[in-house]
């Protein structure tokens, strides 16, 4: 199952998923919340990926 595209995660929920992983295990979060969870980890991931210098190829330089 994936979350559907459309859905908004809501920040609240992911707060408490943070605080319940912290405090408990991952396992305290629900399996229904856990795609939810790592749709918002995935996220954060992608966002923090660096970009790239260069524009071209490597030997068009």
């Amino acid at each position: 199952m994936t979350l559907p595209k459309n859905k908004k995660i809501e920040q609240e929920h992911i707060e408490s998923m943070k605080i319940a992983v912290d405090q408990y295990d991952i396992r305290a979060i629900h399996p229904d919340k856990m795609e939810e969870f790592a749709e918002h980890l995935v996220q954060k991931a992608r966002n923090q990926e660096p970009t790239s210098w260069r524009t071209g190829s490597p030997l068009e330089e």
